[in-house]
């Protein structure tokens, strides 16, 4: 099983731009691969809202990056960000709440949220486009050794 047709835009995926992409370029000191971004696939029955490749700048190696986008549920995309976290070597959530609120949530929900976020490395970032806010990183993405790269390259990923 490896990847699907695209499916139809929601309103959320304006929260990936040419924004976040320069903040995870900078945050990681890689390329992105911009032929290579897919949004709204289905991966090994998830959906995802967006799948790229991108190459260190030092090293030329490829690495694989799943994006999760919410405009308000913060909790959803999180959790939907864990359960695919194993699909990519950095996974990251954007969301449309400030940073103030992203911590506060996460912190009120200290029993459950910190260890998802921990245990799968998940990255989040703090995107409010409409009030003209600049992306923020708020927590990098951990790198996660991705076995399936080869498979990446033949867009035959093993699940």
């Amino acid at each position: 099983m490896g990847f699907s047709v695209e499916l139809g835009a929601v309103s959320e995926d304006r929260l990936f731009d040419d924004k976040v992409i320069r903040l995870i370029e900078w945050v990681h000191d890689v390329r992105v691969d911009k032929d290579s971004i897919r949004r709204r696939l289905r991966l090994c029955g998830y959906e995802v809202d967006v799948y790229f490749s991108a190459y260190t700048l030092n090293k030329h190696i490829l690495r694989t990056f799943l994006i999760e986008l919410k405009e308000h549920d913060l909790e959803k995309v999180i959790l939907q960000a864990y359960k695919r976290s194993h699909l990519a070597n950095y996974t990251y959530i954007v969301i449309n709440h400030s940073t103030e609120y992203i911590v506060d949530y996460i912190i009120r929900r200290w029993k459950t949220l910190p260890r998802l976020i921990a245990e799968s490395g998940i990255g989040i970032i703090s995107y409010q486009k409409d009030l003209d806010i600049e992306p923020f990183l708020v927590r990098k993405a951990k790198y996660k050794n991705y076995t399936n790269i080869t498979h990446y390259r033949q867009n035959t990923i093993k699940c």
